[in-house]
């Protein structure tokens, strides 16, 4: 693939959920061109409602300003059509919801109709990209490009390679993510969770165990990540912070206290209590906390502002 020209090309996104959105937002910010790709016109409305909340959301952290919007909107089209709408694009990023079978025949069905030389992403969190390149005859062709939401605001990309996928592809896909301010890691080998992902499960793992077996709150974990650790690693990382503190003082808390850890392969409790109690996070106005509107844009906006602070570093 060669590089996208802004002006001629168009990016595709299929999906037009909340990462969906995200992405082709992501890209338009930028002055790229997306076409977003969806199912029913129910969905192609949620879409331009999520995209129009995060520009008013993006206006109001004064990130852009009222003159932008219309062009922003402008470079973002709306369509049913995967045939008409991935020919002649250079870069096509799947984000469907996480049905393994349902995102490889999408993949089977764009190895008809996309040109040769197009590259095909999946944003998946769970699955590898060896499960999409065996239905494919584009291997070379495919791979993951894992986003952390919301998408317009977290730099990382997280580039998953396959076996197949060449160094050209590769290449592309880190250069066109550089492109548009990403902060892209590229995996060595493809592993289940990626490098993100289990980072977090091993950590909220810990953490549910913790209130699980009544040893601290939902409020006591998060003051210690946002008054401490949170803050070092946000700035250095985990292992330079721990560079600081000397691997000799690491080995001896890491042999005193890895055994008291959770090893736990099951549920925990307190997740399976929340699950049934519909208690889902923000989406059901309440998860380990009960949220209001306001309280949901209040922790939107810390964390875009803090965000955006932190790219200076």
């Amino acid at each position: 693939m060669t590089m996208l020209k802004k002006s001629n090309d168009h990016i595709c996104v299929i999906g037009s959920g909340i990462i969906g959105s995200g992405i082709a937002l992501d890209f338009a910010l930028s002055d790229y061109k997306v076409k977003l790709i969806t199912r029913t016109k129910e969905s192609i409305k949620k879409a331009k409602r999520l995209i129009t909340d995060d520009i008013n959301f993006l206006l109001k952290i004064k990130k852009i300003s009222d003159n932008e919007i219309k062009k922003i909107k402008k470079k973002i089209e709306f369509s049913y059509s995967i045939e008409n709408s991935v020919k002649n694009s250079p870069l096509i990023i799947e984000a469907i919801y996480e049905n393994l079978p349902d995102k490889i025949e999408l993949f089977s069905k764009l190895d008809k109709v996309c040109n040769p030389e197009t590259i095909i992403t999946s944003s998946t969190s769970s699955f590898l990209p060896e499960q999409f390149q065996l239905s494919s005859n584009r291997q070379k062709n495919i791979i993951l490009t894992h986003y952390i939401n919301p998408p317009y605001i977290i730099p990382l990309v997280e580039i998953v390679p396959g076996s197949k996928s060449s160094d050209k592809t590769i290449s592309a896909v880190y250069e066109l993510l550089k492109s548009i301010n990403k902060k892209p890691v590229i995996l060595d080998k493809p592993i289940p969770g990626f490098i993100s992902v289990r980072l977090q499960v091993a950590l909220i793992r810990e953490a549910l165990y913790l209130i699980d077996n009544n040893l601290a709150s939902a409020k006591q974990i998060d003051d210690v990540i946002k008054y401490s650790i949170g803050r070092r690693w946000a700035t250095s990382g985990l292992l330079k912070t721990l560079d600081l503190g000397g691997w000799d003082v690491q080995s001896n808390i890491y042999k005193t206290l890895v055994t008291e850890l959770s090893d736990s392969k099951n549920i925990p409790k307190i997740l399976k209590s929340n699950l049934l109690e519909k208690k889902l996070g923000t989406k059901s106005q309440e998860g380990f906390y009960k949220w209001t509107p306001e309280e949901i844009i209040e922790i939107k906006t810390n964390i875009a502002k803090i965000s955006y602070y932190l790219d200076k570093f």
